[in-house]
Order: structure tokens, then C-alpha cells, then sequence
């Protein structure tokens, strides 16, 4: 699900991410509602030492997923736009969404 601004969620999760001992986590849209509070969202996943991909969801815009990822460091990367290969793995970001309250028009998305 979304993590929607929820600080105990993020840190549970970054608890769960830590003991599973993933690689990457991607975190995709809708970290914050409406954009009221970014504050305790990114900071567990960095403090467990992940690295972290952000994908803006309809609920922050790419401003704000650029501040974050800005704010957090080399291992905080606004992939937006954006392609990455881990392994052989490969992953790239398109956010937003052609609903709610940051969208893209559907042109901009494809």
C-alpha cells in the first residue's frame, strides 16, 4: 500500500527491509498525502543503510521527490524519468499519475 505520510509504517517497513536483507528499495508514490508532512518518511530506510529509489506518486510532486532525494544523500535517488540496472534487473520511473491531486497528462506519461 501507500505510505501516505505514515512515520510508523516507513519505519516498520525500514525495519523489514533491514532483516530481509534487501538490496534496493523502491518506494513508489504516495509517500506523503497531499504533501502535508515529508518528515520521518525517507529517514528509517537510510538509517538502516538502504539505498532507496523515489517514484512521485499523484500525492507529491517531483519537487518534492527531488528535495528528498537532495535532502537524504547519494543513496536517495529521485528515479523519475529516469532507468537503472541493478543485476539483471532493470528499472525506470515514470510517476505521478493521470489522476489526483499532482497529475500528468496521459502524453506526459508515455
Amino acid at each position: 500500500g501507500d505510505i501516505h505520510g505514515d512515520t510508523r509504517l516507513a519505519a516498520r517497513l525500514a525495519k523489514k527491509a533491514a532483516k530481509e536483507k534487501v538490496d534496493l528499495v523502491v518506494l513508489c508514490g504516495d509517500l506523503t498525502f497531499a504533501e502535508i508532512s515529508v518528515e520521518g518518511i525517507i529517514g528509517p530506510f537510510v538509517k538502516a543503510r538502504k539505498k532507496v529509489l523515489l517514484i512521485p506518486g499523484n500525492h507529491e510532486t517531483l519537487a518534492t521527490t527531488n528535495f528528498l532525494a537532495e535532502l537524504y544523500g547519494p543513496d536517495v535517488k529521485n528515479l523519475h524519468g529516469y532507468s537503472l540496472k541493478t543485476g539483471d534487473t532493470g528499472i525506470f520511473g515514470c510517476g505521478s499519475a493521470n489522476i489526483g491531486l499532482f497529475r500528468l497528462q496521459e502524453k506526459e506519461i508515455y
